[in-house]
């Protein structure tokens, strides 16, 4: 949520202070806050994206980009001046300049180290959802994350008949359809039904496994994603 913030009024704090013609101003403006309320959604969990990290990386690395491209335009379109720069052009190009300095360090720093830990975040149910005729959720948990060497996130599944059926036919259609409509290769261990892929793309590529339970009258679905990959 933080750095949501500081990418959605940052850059349009550091435009406001140099921005000196009127459609430009109001160009650049308009892209920065575009750019500034994708970051604070993706951030705070407002909308949903697959690659919620690799998207706030490109903002991150785009803004500042779109900050110089706003003042070299100016610079060629400086006949439409409304003020003069005084001590705020002054300060506007300090804070823009530092602004745009300390985005190309830190940012490619924390794209490096997201690479090197790797992704973890808990799986979308679409990874299961929806499901075949006859079947509900009885419950879906979303169980965080652990924490350690390797981080793992979980979110589980209970899933029952609408029909009565017996538990043995419940994990029958369901694992026909998370082989058939959702891509699973599922192998049988132990009496239990998984396996494993790899998601997303960039920052946010992870492992994803997912374990089929029977017990009495429903089907335990269990998955999990880590940076252990």
């Amino acid at each position: 949520m933080a750095l949501g913030l500081l990418l959605a009024v940052v850059p349009l704090a550091c435009w406001a202070l140099i921005t000196r013609t009127v459609t430009t101003g109001w160009v650049v403006a308009a892209v920065l806050a575009a750019c500034g309320g994708s970051a604070l959604g993706l951030a705070a969990g407002w909308f949903g994206s697959g690659e919620k990290d690799t998207s706030l990386a490109a903002l991150a690395l785009a803004m500042p980009l779109v900050l110089v491209a706003g003042g070299a335009a100016e610079r060629r379109a400086g006949a439409r001046r409304l003020r003069s720069g005084g001590v705020r052009g002054i300060a506007g190009l300090v804070v823009s300049v530092a602004y745009v300095g300390v985005s190309f360090i830190v940012a490619p720093l924390m794209v490096l180290a997201m690479l090197y830990e790797g992704a973890a975040y808990v799986p979308s149910g679409t990874e299961v959802l929806p499901l075949p005729a006859g079947l509900a959720v009885a419950s879906d948990q979303d169980r965080g994350c652990s924490s350690g060497s390797a981080t793992f996130c979980t979110r589980q599944f209970l899933i029952t008949s609408t029909a009565a059926l017996p538990a043995g036919e419940i994990a029958q259609r369901l694992r026909d359809q998370l082989t058939r409509v959702h891509g699973w290769r599922l192998s049988l261990d132990m009496g239990d039904w998984g396996g494993c892929r790899t998601e997303g793309w960039l920052l946010d590529r992870q492992q994803v496994c997912i374990d089929m339970y029977v017990s009495q009258r429903q089907v335990t679905v269990l998955l999990q994603g880590d940076n252990d990959d």
